[in-house]
This record gives structure tokens, C-alpha cells and sequence, in this order.
């Protein structure tokens, strides 16, 4: 055993360290592991017993001279403090732990930055106005500057984690305008004049970092002293010296204080040692919140006494204002720096309205709060995590969460909750911490918005923490059974988005039906092919009735009419449909009939060859609006050759105008009429009618009025945009080529396209440097081409990611696995995939397997795609349905049911495809067993169901079977191709496809369709 502190000393440090905070300071300056002291003293004598205990246990090699010499540094008026320091200071003593495992913790140390010293030249001219060191040693109060403690013990708050950097080393620092400011005050006193600044600004704002920062400029020979209260700074400052900066975050603690008496003791102090000129030499440092500033410079509503009026006059002019958002510039360089550091990368894109500052400061809080919440807080932030990462928006409606904590308590938890469990819980989670809101805080609308429910939202870094930590965890079914019932309409699409992603097929459904009461298309576009996946009749009949004219819903239920047993009673409903004007159905009707019976009694025998449609069939059926009908129309009195025909429906009928320019033009010597006729539609703004009648402007030689039509159109039309580029080229109007390539991504395309068959590899780098994405991809493969790893690596790192992915193949090309290495360490996603490709090429598929999972959990769905590749190979169904649960549910179901057969469960495998799987995992089953869908005559119509002489309808196939008689049916999927809606392809007028009709105006490899499940369901 050691020998612990004398009892005189035990009681000079309880007078003058009254609070676990300020001793714990103390010990820390002393080198002592923070984490092994002592927290359960009840007053400070008792505390200062236990820690003589504990140094005379030997924790601390030559703890006890070291902590007498850092107190007697703190206060040289004790001199019980004076024993054992001998001739060095404590900075000059080692920090030595004892060989002990259990108290091993070292204590953290920040570099110096190379900006501390940077003026140490300017403060030579300050030499004359200092005392002299030979008269006077410097001993002083304080620390060195060169031998700080750790930032966070002077209020500099710690930041979230980065995995790749230890959590003492601060992010880079960003310059803002208030640090000028703060650089001139710095300037002032190293010049040998007094200097004072106070940073104020809101919590979390970056004044104490901004202070800190600054401090790193003083010459190394200053000392920084940071006394803790008010009366610390009252009774040390007759002892500052020449060369000290006075640390004074939080200054509201030393200025106003209650009873006032210190607090103007500590001002006028101040006051006075800025106008010493044996002090002059001083830099007086402090922070202040906007309401303690006000607070204290305020002046009195009446004639009372003014309560700060040193305060008022210390801080008058010396106040320097630090914003809450990082804006301009700031924000910019903010962005540069994020590229080498994690935590500023997702500050940037994570932080409200660029609160770069509060986000990396309240992470730590938010976190232990999180993790310490207790069961219900706890269960109510990760419910409130998972329906974010599911896709809801930031404003969350109460009524919601409330529904889902349950699913995150056991049973017993449950049962142990008080009724108001749920406002408790808001309560606790929401509690503010130094100004800054809790995990939870309240979203309150405003004006002029419509709220049905009180709302909440997460703190932006829970949110992102969430999606990151529960990534691979499988939501609760009673999550999506709330969100079914609770979400806001306006989320329901994208949170069914998120179901179908998982193959949760009936929850999908559920939250489609709600997304359709702000009219979603796109959602009820998806929720008809899952209607159809079940064969729900009636729910794809409903969709059709609520919806409208929804063509897709309507051409699902067409499409599963056809094919339903009871083939006569469903043939009787599409005529009854047609007759009550469906469109759809009339269609329907002409695709399976081949040719049409003019009453529904008329039997059609699917084997028999099929017959011409009947013109006046196709007639009815146009004229009613069936654009289809009149395409096809259209065709037979073309194929015909009836001028009269198509020259009477052409002033209506943009098809049969369309035909009849064409067998005009085919004359060779009508084509002026051919535009008359297509003069009507073209100024009417119809697409086809503008091209046709260009191209036979054209031929015509009437370039410039070509030019003058596509023009219209060349913003808005990629064809007209395309054909406009051809003119401009062969014209050779680069001026007008860069204004319309400005206006159409499709022009720039062309464009860069044209240019670089020419090898014209300035303007492509011209046009690059000006933000031309296609101009930059087409450069990109132009140095590739000729293998210019360099050229393209120096495209790639200005931000061109198709240059990004050239260099990636480039260097997998030449096997350079640490090119490919290095890349990918900077967070370049195509130089990650092809290491993995070329691992697995060396047969280390280990690697190349952690490698893509981690993709793939980060969101990566072509690194999914390759992940399901080996899985399914192995036969890996459990490592496909984890792929599932991460939302890559649309990349792997097929490689999931192909493994399932392999397996030797086909039946499972048809179950997967056509109602995905459970809450819990497992594959689904139909949920309208033995139903059956029956023709439901509307009552007005005079139609009835065909006659009982119709062939029996084939077996409704398995959905393996339907995936291998594709051939067999008529296609049904859509196309972005304006001409996609012509049957046999045939495009009116001869159209051709721009020569890139292949490229995409987004650059990189475009995604696999997630809706196009027509392989599914036909």
C-alpha cells in the first residue's frame, strides 16, 4: 500500500472542489483513468477520502505528486499543496498506470494541429511589452497550450463515431465568417493588447470548437487556464499573467450567477485585467447562449438598478455571432471534406437544413439515450426507426407508433405497462438535452397545412443510425398491420413499395389500396398485377370502378378474365362491360375472338384459323374511343388500300391520317397532300404526326420549316428532339445543336454521340467541364477505349461516375486488384463490384462473398443480383430469403423459386411467385382458397352470356407452366416507346428508333424493372 493524501489536503480539495465535475477535471489534468472514479460520494470530503483510498491502492504510479502538483497549479494560494511536487510540473511528469488490467485506461492525448504557432512570429513584436522572463518565471495559471487535455474537457463536444478514425480526433474543422472575426481577436492579443470574444450562438452550434480551434494559433509557450466557476475566475485572476488564455466556455456559469455578487465580481475582474498593461498580453475566450446574452446585456424594463452593468459593458463589442447552419461556402467546403470522412459525409446528407454542427454533437446523447430508455422508450424509438427505413416520411402520426410499439415488448412488458404508458414514453423520449431535441420531438404543421393526428419525428441521426444498425432485421407483421391502418395516404405508396420489396404481397396490397385515395397511378398500376398474381376478379374489378379509365388495372382484369375457368360466364362479362362503355374489354374481346361475333351468342372455336376482324366491328369500337380499335382499323383499310375509307375518318383519327399520308407518299407524287392531311393533327401537337410530317418536309426540301416544327416539340419529345439534331448536323449549327442539347437530354446524347465518332475529344471535354453528363460518359469511353487509365482516373475523380465504372473495368481488365482495392476504399461502388468479380475469378469467393453481402446490405441491388447468382448455385434458399428481408425481394424471388424446385418443392416454389411469403418468413398461401369468380351481369345491360356451344376452356396452369407458355399469349407489358401501342410493331410512316434509343439519359447500367412481373403472371 501507498501513501494516500494528508487529511489537510483531503480538506483544502473538498473546499475548493465542490462538485464530481470539477474533481474529475482536476484528476484528469492528473492522468487519471476517468472511468475507475468514484461516483457515489455524498458529499465532497467523503469523495476526497475515497480517492486518497483509492491513490494510495497504487492506481497511479506517483499519483499522489501528481495530483498535489496539478492543485497546487490550480490554486498556488494552498500552500498544503506545496509537499512532494519537488522541482517539476505536473506536464513534465509521465502518465504511468499500475500494471493492473482492470484500471488499464490510458488517457486520450489530441495532436497539436500545425495552424498552433502559425503567428508565433507576430507575437515577437509583443516581446517589449512583456515582462521579461528573467525577472519573473513563467509558472502562472493554467496548462501550456502545448500540453492541453483532451478538447472535450474544455466543452468541445465529442461526435459521432467513425469506425475508421479513434473517437478523440475531431473532424475536420470548417472555416465560417465568424472565425475571421475570432482570427482578428486572436491577432489582437498575441499583437500584446488585451483581447476579449464571446461566441454567441444556439446549442451545439460549434462556439466551443470554433474557440478551440483559435487557440491552436497562440504561441506554444501560452498557457490556457479554464477556471469552472465564478469564483475561481475571481480568485485566480490577480494571478494571470502575460501569455494566458482564459478559457471561459459556458460563460453564463462565471457572469451570471445567482445573487449577481460573483458574477460582477468576475466582470469587473475581467474589465480590469484587460485594461493591465502589465497583462496586456491576454486572450479572454467564452461562449454564451443567445437567452444567457441577452440575459445579461439586457436593460431594465424600469428604473430599477441595472442587474449585469459590468457584464453589459464586458461584452459590449466583443460578442461575435456564430449561425446555426452552415450555409454558402461553408456548406461547400463541408461537402469537399466529406469525401475523407464518414461522420461529415453523413452530416451532410443527413443534417436538417445544413445543421452540419448540432448533428455531430447530439449523436453520442442521442445514442446513450436510445440505449438506455428502458424497454417502452426503447421499443418506441425502434418502432419509430423501422417505419422510417421502410419509407415513411419524416412526420409520423402518433396514432401509428402507438399501434406498432407493442409488436416490440415481450409479453410480460407488455402486461407491466401502465394505462398512460404511451404519453410517459413520449414524455421521456422527447426530453431536450442542452437545448438540442431528444430522440423524439414533436412535428407541428404549419400554417395552412391539414393535420388529422398529432405527429412526431426522429432525430436525423437515429434515423440514420437506425437504418444502418437494423438493416438486417425483419420488421414485426404488427409493424405493416399499423402502417396499414395508420399511415398517411400520401405514404401508403411508398411504404407498399417497401412490402412488395420483401415479397410481403398482402401487406403490399393493403397499403396500395390506400395510396388510392390520392389518385397513384404508379401504385394502382402495381396493385393490379398483384390483384391479378391472386386472381382476384373482384379486387381488379373494384380498381377498375374506383379508378376510372385505369387502362393497366383494366388490362389486368381483361387478361385474367381470358384465362379463368368458367371461360363462357367471364366472356359474358367483357360484353357486358363493352356494352356499358369499357373500353378495355371491347379490346379484350377483339384479341381473343380474332373475329368478332356480332352478338355474344356466337360461339368462336380458340383452335380455328381466325378470321379478318369485321370492319364494322372495329368501327363501333374506335368510334366509342378504343384507341386500339382504331389502330387496327386503321391497318386493315390501309392494307387495303381505301383512300375514301381513311381520307373520311382522317380529320378525327390520327391513325387513319397517319395511313393515308403514308399510301399518299407511297405515290410518289402526293406528298404535299400527304402534309395537308397531317396539318390538323401536327398543329394539334400530336408526336406522330409531328415526325411524319418533318420527315415529308423534309423530302420536300423544306428544311427550315422541319426545323421550325420539331422545335416545338424538341423540350418535351425525344423522337423530335432526335430527328432536330440530324437537321442541325447536317447543317452544321453547332451554336443551335448546344442550345437544344441545353433543353433535351436526348439532343445531348445524340450529340456527344456524333462527336465522339469524330473523335472530338476537346469538345467532348468542353462540354464535360460544363456539366454535360452524356458529354462526360461518351469522353470516359473514348480514353478507355484507347486504354487511358490515367485520362479516365482523372475524370473519374472530378465526379464522372460512368468514368468511375471505365476505370473499374480497366483496371479488372489488367487484374490490378490493388488499383481495384484502393478505389473501392474511397467508397467507389463499381471498383468494389469488380473486386469481387475478380476474386471470385481466383477462386477466393470468401472475400468476394463478404464483399458483395456488405453491398448488399448497404442498399446495393446489383451486388444483390450477384450475391443471389452464387447463392442459388449453392442452393442457398435461407441466404436468399436474408437477401429478401434486406429488400432486394424483386432481384432474387426467381432465383428463390428456381432454388425451391431444384429442392424439390415446385408447389412452394408456384406459391412464392404468385403470393410471396408471411410476416415471419415463410411462403405464403392463397388467400381465396376454393373461390370462385363468377360473372356479375350489371342489370342494365341487354347482352347475356354467351351460348353453352363454346369450347371448354382449358385447366388454369400451374404458374411455372404460364412462365414456359409465354410464347403462347399476346404480350401485355408496357414500353416507354411512343410506338409501342401499334400492333405487329408497325410504326406509322415508316418511323425509325433514334440511332441510341438504347442509351438512357441517366448514365450507368439502369436497374432491372422491380414492377415488370409479366414474366410472373403470363
Amino acid at each position: 500500500m501507498g501513501r494516500g493524501l494528508d487529511d489537510e489536503q483531503i480538506k483544502a480539495l473538498a473546499e475548493r472542489c465542490t462538485t464530481s465535475g470539477e474533481a474529475e477535471l482536476l484528476l484528469a489534468e492528473a492522468g487519471y483513468p476517468r472511468a475507475q472514479l468514484p461516483m457515489d460520494a455524498r458529499t465532497p470530503l467523503v469523495y476526497w477520502r475515497q480517492i486518497s483510498a483509492w491513490i494510495a491502492d497504487g492506481v497511479v504510479v506517483d499519483g499522489r505528486a501528481r495530483l498535489l502538483a496539478v492543485a497546487y497549479e490550480r490554486y498556488p494560494d494552498a500552500d498544503v499543496f506545496r509537499e512532494h511536487t519537488g522541482s517539476r510540473r505536473v506536464d513534465e511528469m509521465p502518465v504511468r498506470l499500475a500494471e493492473r488490467p482492470w484500471r488499464a485506461r490510458p488517457v486520450a492525448r489530441v495532436a497539436r494541429t500545425p495552424a498552433r504557432g502559425a503567428r508565433a512570429l507576430d507575437a515577437a513584436a509583443a516581446e517589449g511589452r512583456r515582462r521579461p522572463s528573467a525577472t519573473r518565471p513563467r509558472r502562472g495559471l493554467g496548462r501550456p497550450v502545448s500540453n492541453l487535455a483532451h478538447p472535450f474537457a474544455y466543452g468541445v463536444h465529442p461526435v459521432v463515431e467513425d469506425p475508421d478514425r479513434p473517437p478523440s480526433v475531431l473532424p475536420d474543422y470548417i472555416v465560417r465568417d465568424h472565425d475571421e472575426l475570432l482570427r482578428a481577436a486572436v491577432d489582437h492579443a498575441i499583437g500584446g493588447r488585451g483581447s476579449l470574444a464571446v461566441l454567441v450562438g444556439g446549442p451545439a452550434t460549434g462556439k466551443s470548437r470554433a474557440c478551440w480551434e483559435a487557440v491552436q494559433s497562440v504561441p506554444d509557450d501560452w498557457r490556457l487556464w479554464h477556471p469552472l466557476t465564478a469564483r475561481d475566475l475571481v480568485d485566480g485572476l490577480p494571478a494571470v499573467e502575460p501569455g494566458t488564455v482564459v478559457w471561459l466556455d459556458e460563460a453564463e456559469r462565471h457572469l451570471l450567477t445567482p445573487g449577481r455578487k460573483h458574477g460582477e465580481l468576475a466582470a469587473l475582474g475581467l474589465r480590469e485585467l484587460l485594461r493591465d498593461p502589465d497583462t496586456s498580453c491576454v486572450l479572454v475566450l467564452g461562449t454564451l447562449l443567445p437567452g444567457d446574452w441577452r440575459a445579461l446585456t439586457s436593460d431594465p424594463d424600469d428604473e430599477r438598478a441595472e442587474p449585469h452593468p459590468h457584464a453589459r459593458a464586458l461584452l459590449a463589442d466583443a460578442t461575435i455571432s456564430v449561425p446555426d447552419a452552415f450555409t454558402g461556402p461553408a456548406l461547400d467546403a463541408a461537402r469537399v471534406k466529406a469525401a475523407g470522412d464518414a461522420r461529415l459525409a453523413g452530416a451532410c446528407a443527413h443534417a436538417d437544413d445544413g445543421r452540419l454542427a448540432q448533428y455531430l454533437a447530439s449523436g453520442p446523447r442521442l445514442l446513450d439515450h436510445y440505449r438506455h430508455a428502458g424497454p417502452v422508450g426503447k421499443a418506441l424509438i425502434e418502432a419509430t426507426m423501422d417505419v422510417r427505413r421502410l419509407g415513411h416520411g419524416r412526420a409520423l402520426p402518433l396514432p401509428l407508433l402507438e399501434a406498432a410499439v407493442p409488436a416490440y415488448l415481450t409479453d410480460a412488458q407488455w402486461q407491466d405497462l401502465p394505462d398512460n404508458w404511451f404519453r410517459r414514453a413520449l414524455v421521456a423520449t422527447s426530453e431536450r438535452w442542452r437545448g438540442l431535441p431528444g430522440p423524439l420531438s414533436r412535428d407541428r404543421a404549419r400554417p395552412g397545412q391539414f393535420e388529422t393526428a398529432p405527429r412526431a419525428r426522429l432525430a436525423a441521426y437515429l434515423d440514420r443510425y437506425g437504418r444502418q444498425a437494423r438493416r438486417t432485421l425483419r420488421p414485426p407483421g404488427l409493424l405493416w398491420e399499423a402502417l396499414s391502418e395508420h399511415a398517411t395516404v400520401e405514404e401508403a405508396a411508398r411504404l407498399g413499395d417497401s412490402a412488395f420489396d420483401r415479397l410481403l404481397y398482402g401487406h403490399a396490397i393493403s397499403l396500395y389500396r390506400r395510396a388510392r385515395y390520392v389518385d397513384d397511378d404508379r401504385a394502382m398500376a402495381r396493385l393490379a398485377d398483384l390483384l391479378a398474381l391472386r386472381e382476384d376478379l373482384d379486387g381488379l374489378l373494384e380498381l377498375t370502378e374506383i379508378g376510372g379509365s385505369d387502362d393497366h388495372a383494366a388490362m389486368r382484369l381483361g387478361e385474367l378474365v381470358a384465362r379463368l375457368p368458367n371461360a363462357e360466364e367471364n366472356r359474358g362479362f367483357l360484353w357486358d362491360e363493352a356494352a356499358h362503355g369499357a373500353g378495355w374489354a371491347a379490346r379484350r374481346l377483339v384479341e381473343l375472338a380474332g373475329a368478332i361475333p356480332d352478338s355474344p351468342s356466337v360461339s368462336v372455336e380458340p383452335e380455328s384459323e381466325p378470321e379478318p376482324e369485321p370492319e364494322p366491328t372495329l368501327r363501333e369500337f374506335a368510334d366509342l374511343g378504343n384507341e386500339w380499335a382504331a389502330v387496327r382499323l386503321a391497318e386493315l383499310l390501309a392494307d387495303r388500300g381505301d383512300i375514301q375509307a381513311l381520307r373520311a375518318r382522317a380529320d378525327d383519327d390520327v391513325w387513319a391520317a397517319l395511313m393515308l399520308a403514308d399510301l399518299l407518299t407511297e405515290r410518289g407524287d402526293d406528298i404535299p397532300t400527304a402534309v395537308k392531311v397531317l396539318e390538323r393533327h401536327a398543329a394539334a401537337g400530336n408526336g406522330w404526326a409531328v415526325l411524319r410530317t418533318a420527315d415529308l418536309l423534309v423530302s420536300l426540301g423544306n428544311v427550315s420549316e422541319a426545323e421550325i416544327l420539331l422545335s416545338t416539340r424538341a423540350a418535351a419529345d425525344p423522337w423530335a428532339a432526335l430527328r432536330l439534331v440530324t437537321i442541325l448536323e447536317m447543317r452544321g449549327d453547332r451554336a443551335r445543336l448546344r442550345e437544344l442539347a441545353n433543353l433535351s437530354a436526348w439532343a445531348a446524347m445524340r450529340l456527344a454521340s456524333l462527336a465522339a465518332e469524330r473523335h472530338d475529344e476537346e469538345s467532348l471535354r468542353e462540354w464535360a467541364s460544363d456539366g454535360d453528363g452524356s458529354a462526360a460518359r461518351r469522353l470516359a469511353e473514348l480514353l478507355a477505349e484507347r486504354d487511358d487509365v490515367e485520362g479516365v482516373r482523372e475524370l473519374a475523380e472530378g465526379g464522372a461516375e460512368w468514368a468511375a465504372l471505365c476505370l473499374a473495368v480497366l483496371l479488372a481488365r489488367r487484374g490490378d486488384a490493388g488499383g481495384l482495392r484502393a478505389r473501392a476504399a474511397m467508397g467507389d461502388r463499381w471498383s468494389t463490384l469488380l473486386l469481387a468479380d475478380l476474386l471470385v475469378q481466383r477462386n477466393d469467393v470468401s472475400e468476394a462473398t463478404t464483399i458483395l453481402r456488405r453491398l448488399a446490405e448497404d442498399g446495393d441491388w446489383l451486388a444483390a443480383d450477384w450475391l443471389a447468382d452464387g447463392l442459388a448455385e449453392r442452393r442457398d434458399a435461407d441466404g436468399l430469403r436474408a437477401l429478401v428481408d434486406l429488400g432486394h425481394g424483386w432481384v432474387v424471388r426467381r432465383r428463390l423459386a428456381d432454388t425451391l424446385v431444384r429442392l424439390g418443392r415446385p408447389e412452394e416454389a408456384d406459391r412464392l411467385l404468385r403470393f410471396g411469403l408471411t410476416d415471419t418468413g415463410d411462403t405464403a398461401t392463397d388467400p381465396f382458397p376454393g373461390r370462385r369468380r363468377m360473372w356479375r351481369p350489371r342489370g342494365k345491360s341487354q347482352a347475356g352470356p354467351p351460348g353453352s356451344n363454346a369450347h371448354p376452356p382449358p385447366a388454369w396452369p400451374t404458374q411455372i407452366e404460364a412462365d414456359r407458355r409465354l410464347s403462347e399469349w399476346p404480350s401485355s407489358t408496357g414500353t416507354n416507346d411512343p410506338t409501342g401501342s401499334i400492333p405487329g410493331g408497325r410504326r406509322p410512316g415508316g418511323a425509325q428508333a433514334p440511332a441510341d434509343e438504347d442509351e438512357e439519359p441517366l448514365e450507368g447500367p439502369r436497374p432491372p424493372d422491380p414492377w415488370d412481373i409479366s414474366d410472373t403472371l403470363w
